[in-house]
């Protein structure tokens, strides 16, 4: 008789799946290994879901038949042995994630782009999920635990969505609230709330509800459930099948199946490709993803003629690459990445395992096809080399970078017929305390130390060769320790594992060196036949200085050693690096590490908007930066400059439209204004040089408190800055000591970034921390009510118990008359404060 059918597919509601995970119906065979889905992934899935686009069938087995496998909870639901009815045999890590992720609402634990654990909350930003210019994955969000995005190296946020009103103020909503219907209506009332009932925001909101939120809620996902009479052999022969491990269909593969219809085998022309290019060692990892990125790259540039073509190597900017768009451009793109690594080669490196970023390969083929011959002109390769090496030191091609390609193919052939320079060279920023962190080749910056020391002609401390690519290769030459790890007896880490305390060696040579302290192997180096004189010379090609060598002295030798990389760097970027005598720099090094003058070395001062040359690199808070610069004329000036992709542009309007107000007043009791800078990303807002430091730093200086004495002439100066401001209708709105600044011995106002214009209707939109600071903004303002002067009275009122206190609340001032100025100042209603006349009638009247 026929064999009967023991399997049944279905089409399940996800909400349904979840919540037998949850309850613990549906689990897991204990042998299956733990998730391992990276962040990528885990947003794509959702992004499909949130589509309604497939993400493939689970495999179910129903329990209780002649299969029986011990059985545990999906990672993230309670213990509930015993109750399974079902487990899941295939689809572990996709229900796993969108378990986690959708219905626990708990942070996610998943790896990055280099396999390091993390964990991960995801958001819709409502904004772009509603967009449709952009994908649906860009518009989910991965904050850590905290609810934050960070940048360089976690120093500063990028975005906060660490409470709901920060959610509600960014628009953007966790995916596990989106799938919940009544945490959703919650969140939606919250953020009614916090918007005034805005009908614009309720809109964008509606529009959401319908394209996103109600794919989720609904989405239904394909099953096929084994039955209890399903037969050991075939449970195992199916799972067997399904759990291979192999690899997933990536973009490749999926153009590959494209073109095949069209009867054109891609994966043969890659691999004829490779074949062609594989005499070049560095390019032993390149992937054919890698390589369709890169076609995609210049296709989309140069069918960019009227800006309507958008310029990148997004997955779906490969998918839409035309057939005959590969043809035209698979042959100069080949070619471009054997260009660059020929160039790669001149610049030491040597192999892929010190190749610093295999994904800047990607926009130098590119660039490299575009430029084609010319590439060879050495001006032209001069800026090619700084625009790679910038993007090496400032460590700017981890994680997803096609955003940068997009730019890089842009900006970088525009630079060299002389356009501003890219991106890349702008963003680039080394900080000297890097040095004490690289350790490892996880690190792009650290194997870029490694071509650059072979570059400064490093040769080998016994023969004297300078190390080229066919001793590197028969000599096995790598980075070795200066000053042998026994020499600290038996302590690891920093300083003496970092790059500072290393430098290319033969192996031979690192085995002769013996692993004793540097004054015994020079001297056995000596013996060998080689004088005192050459040695030295030996060493100075390694940017190390003998004498510290000799001496022994590992602090002298490391100081000395990061000068010399710093300096190495510099002229490799063109860049000047900041921060040299920084309180970092010289907690780092024992001592300040300042740059040597050069005689005959060309320097590169970065300049920003072509007329400013930048001294300093100084703190910046949210997405700006801060620079002390030369302007055109000499004179020095601080400019904070502001991307404009990213920013609301009514904030970004607003503080420009102050800026312009400001300047044309030029107020005493306010930073002097020198002008405003534009260029297609960025705005530069100039100011004076504060050389004094700031109101808080002064405080602090004083012990944490000024005597009423002190107070009182500072007090009135704010004060009459105050009058001013309001007198052009402005209002700060972020009044507080770091905001308050001494330049030559005059104490002005500053930090106009969430100020308001009175006389100007805008929506509420903020670039930065719109709110104001904790502690110094009314309640008021906190809860978003519209800008009034009354707001910085209550401010001026915190001010007064700060410099009196060193806190802020009011009522510890211990001076009555003081206290009861900053009470009348900080009272709740607004309307019940005292006007800034009365302030200054009352602060005049104190006797100090």
């Amino acid at each position: 008789m026929p064999a009967q059918m023991t399997f049944r597919p279905a089409e399940t509601p996800l909400r349904d799946l979840l919540e037998e995970i949850h309850r613990g119906d549906l689990q897991l065979p204990d042998f299956q290994r733990s998730w391992v889905w990276d962040d990528e992934r885990i947003r794509d899935l959702i992004a499909s879901v949130s589509q309604a686009w497939p993400v493939g069938a689970v495999l179910l087995l129903e329990c209780g038949g002649e299969v029986q496998f011990k059985a545990r909870p999906v990672e993230g639901a309670s213990e509930n042995r015993g109750r399974e009815r079902r487990l899941i045999l295939d689809g572990q890590q996709r229900l796993t994630s969108l378990y986690v992720a959708l219905r626990t609402g708990l942070p996610v634990a998943t790896v990055d782009t280099k396999g390091n654990r993390i964990d991960r909350v995801y958001f819709f930003d409502i904004r772009k999920a509603i967009d449709e210019s952009v994908e649906r994955k860009d518009a989910i969000l991965a904050v850590d635990p905290t609810r934050q995005i960070r940048e360089n190296f976690n120093r500063n946020v990028l975005l906060d969505l660490s409470t709901p009103e920060k959610e509600f103020e960014q628009l953007c909503i966790p995916v596990a609230t989106a799938f919940d219907p009544a945490a959703c209506q919650n969140w939606r009332r919250g953020m009614s709330k916090l918007h005034r009932h805005n009908p614009e925001v309720a809109d964008l909101y509606d529009q959401f509800e319908l394209e996103v939120v109600q794919s989720i809620q609904q989405y239904r996902l394909p099953s096929i459930e084994l039955g209890r009479g399903t037969s050991r052999q075939a449970v195992c022969m199916v799972f067997e099948k399904v759990n291979t491990g192999g690899k997933p269909l990536d973009v490749f593969e999926l153009v590959t199946a494209t073109y095949a219809a069209r009867s054109v085998d891609l994966r043969a022309d890659w691999e004829a490709q490779l074949r062609r290019m594989r005499t070049h060692r560095v390019l032993a990892e390149l992937t054919p993803t890698d390589f369709l990125q890169a076609v995609t790259l210049l296709s989309t540039w140069r069918r960019n003629t009227d800006g309507r073509v958008h310029v990148g190597c997004r997955r779906i900017d490969i998918l839409n690459l035309p057939l005959e768009e590969y043809r035209a451009h698979a042959a100069a793109v080949e070619q471009g990445f054997v260009t660059a690594v020929k160039i790669l080669e001149r610049e030491k490196i040597f192999e892929p395992e010190y190749l610093p970023y295999q994904s800047q390969l990607i926009p130098f083929a590119a660039i490299a096809a575009a430029l084609g011959p010319r590439l060879q002109e050495p001006t032209i390769r001069e800026k090619i080399l700084r625009w790679y090496w910038c993007g090496v030191f400032g460590e700017l091609y981890g994680g997803t970078t096609e955003t940068r390609f997009g730019r890089d193919i842009t900006e970088v052939p525009a630079w060299i017929e002389g356009g501003a320079e890219p991106s890349t060279v702008m963003d680039c920023n080394f900080v000297p305390s890097r040095l004490a962190t690289l350790t490892t080749r996880n690190s792009a910056a650290y194997k870029g130390f490694m071509a650059l020391l072979l570059q400064e002609g490093g040769r080998d401390l016994y023969t004297g060769d300078e190390i080229e690519r066919s001793m590197y290769f028969d000599e096995h030459v790598d980075l070795h320790h200066v000053f042998p790890l026994s020499f600290f007896k038996g302590k690891m880490g920093p300083p003496f594992t970092t790059i500072v305390n290393k430098t290319p060696q033969t192996s031979r040579t690192n085995k002769r060196l013996g692993g004793v302290n540097p004054s015994l192997y020079i001297a056995r180096i000596e013996r060998g036949g080689v004088n005192a004189r050459k040695l030295d010379e030996f060493i100075e090609t390694h940017c190390i200085d003998p004498a510290s060598l000799r001496r022994d002295d590992f602090t002298a030798f490391y100081r000395e050693r990061a000068r010399r990389l710093l300096d190495a760097v510099e002229r490799l970027t063109g860049k000047p690096i900041n921060g040299r005598e920084s309180e970092e720099t010289v907690r780092t090094f024992a001592g300040p590490v300042p740059r040597v003058v050069e005689a005959g070395v060309p320097r590169h001062p970065q300049k920003l908007f072509d007329h400013y040359d930048v001294i300093e690199e100084l703190p910046s808070g949210g997405m700006s930066s801060g620079y002390k610069v030369r302007g055109p004329g000499g004179e020095l000036l601080f400019m904070k400059k502001v991307p404009i992709e990213g920013v609301a542009s009514d904030a970004l309007r607003r503080e420009i439209d102050i800026y312009a107000r400001l300047e044309r007043a030029q107020m005493e009791g306010v930073l002097r204004i020198h002008g405003i800078e534009r260029n297609e990303t960025h705005v530069a807002l100039l100011t004076e040089v504060a050389d004094g430091g700031s109101l808080a730093s002064f405080v602090r200086a004083a012990g944490g408190a000024l005597s009423p004495a002190e107070a009182k002439p500072i007090s009135l100066t704010v004060l009459a800055a105050m009058r001013e401001l309001h007198a052009l209708d402005v209002v700060h709105r972020d009044l507080k000591p770091e905001n308050v600044l001494r330049c030559s011995g005059v104490w002005k106002l500053c930090d106009f970034g969430i100020a308001k214009n009175l006389r100007r209707l805008v929506t509420q939109h903020r670039t930065f921390a719109g709110h104001g600071t904790p502690g110094f903004a009314p309640s008021e303002q906190v809860d978003g009510a519209e800008a009034h002067p009354s707001a910085d009275i209550y401010a001026f009122g915190k001010l007064l118990a700060y410099l009196l206190t060193g806190q802020t609340d009011v009522d510890k001032i211990t001076q009555p008359s003081w206290r009861k100025l900053a009470q009348s100042c900080t009272i709740r209603e607004p309307s019940e404060r005292l006007s800034l006349d009365q302030v200054e009638t009352d602060l005049v009247a104190i006797v100090t």
